[in-house]
């Protein structure tokens, strides 16, 4: 799934977050998280930033009984 500088196509990334690749590609358009790379015009996605992505989508509802 990952190369060795662990970066990830557009597909690879859409899969890992469940989402499809048409929802990342309207991400980018409206310029909301994941961060991306565009390299020469072909989009790739660092994994961290997609763990980085997923850790911050996290919701404890008991941390929001606490505010």
């Amino acid at each position: 799934m990952t190369n060795s500088l662990d970066l990830l196509t557009e597909d690879e990334a859409a899969q890992l977050l469940m989402l499809s690749p048409k929802t990342l590609q309207r991400r980018r358009f409206d310029k909301k998280p994941p961060a991306y790379l565009n390299l020469n015009g072909t989009i790739r996605y660092r994994l961290a930033d997609l763990k980085e992505y997923l850790e911050n989508s996290v919701i404890d509802p008991q941390r929001s009984e606490e505010a």
